[in-house]
């Protein structure tokens, strides 16, 4: 599947490097599985399904499972690791693994830039030889991984009209919903909440229904889509409301109540 877009800020801008760069790490065979998940997932899912919702965000966050990072070439604390790849940890409250790879309109080929590592200081289990990779665990994505992906290759005009090429893989729409209510589980953000709403927007757009849901491993996050999502008593309302005026309140929690209702049964 083929997404052009074009940046029109300059956060969606820094994200389309931030993609690029992702898609260029995972050229790498060993890091093999991934799943791009976080906001960049819900932004390229809308763009797919044609639906306008805004969302922006810098980062882009890559999930990989546990065998991965426990690869030798990934993570050795020594030369032969990620840092022999010059991907550096610079920040800790990012969670972008980048290496750049752009072309400008109009030419050919690609040129190399520098890479980064970007981890979030909140984690739950070392990785890597010996443990130093600092991971968070992430709900749901157990869940993506069993699915197959949504391959989606991107051409991505920046502003200054540089074009970047990315390839990556995304969670199917039943798996980005349960991330998304995993994403609510963890914070309780009205960021998480939102994004819960464009989820099941997403996953209605697929046809999606109460079969793709019907998994063990998923129980509690179908569990808080029913209880903060599916009642109107549910904290995920509460959430979704904030800041908007009555009506729109009311036009977006009845339709994100019925969704759940819908969806998850």
């Amino acid at each position: 599947m083929t997404v052009n877009l074009t940046a029109t800020s300059a956060a969606q801008d820094a994200a389309f490097v931030a993609l690029a760069d992702s898609s260029s790490l995972v050229e790498d065979a060993t890091l093999r599985p991934s799943r791009l998940i976080g906001g960049q997932m819900v932004a390229l899912l809308l763009a797919v399904h044609g639906i306008v919702m805004p969302r922006e965000t810098r980062d882009a966050d890559l999930g990989f499972t546990p065998a991965v990072l426990n690869e030798p070439t990934i993570g050795s604390s020594e030369g032969d690791g990620l840092r022999a790849q010059r991907r550096e940890p610079l920040r800790a409250d990012a969670a972008r693994r980048s290496r750049r790879r752009r072309r400008r309109a109009g030419e050919s080929g690609h040129r190399r830039a520098g890479a980064c590592i970007h981890r979030r200081a909140r984690s739950s289990t070392r990785f890597g030889h010996p443990p130093h990779l600092d991971t968070t665990e992430v709900f749901g994505l157990a869940f993506a991984f069993k699915r197959p992906p949504m391959v989606v290759e991107l051409e991505l005009r920046r502003r200054n009209g540089e074009i970047l090429d990315a390839t990556l893989d995304l969670p199917d729409e039943p798996s980005a919903l349960i991330l998304k209510a995993g994403a609510w589980q963890a914070r309780r953000e009205q960021r998480d909440a939102v994004d819960v709403h464009r989820t099941l927007c997403i996953a209605r757009s697929a046809g999606n229904g109460p079969s793709d849901f019907e998994d063990s491993a998923i129980e509690a996050q179908v569990e808080v889509l029913r209880s903060d999502f599916g009642s109107m008593e549910g904290e995920g309302l509460a959430a979704l409301a904030i800041g908007l005026s009555a009506s729109e309140a009311e036009r977006r929690t009845t339709e994100t109540r019925a969704l759940v209702q819908r969806l998850i049964a």
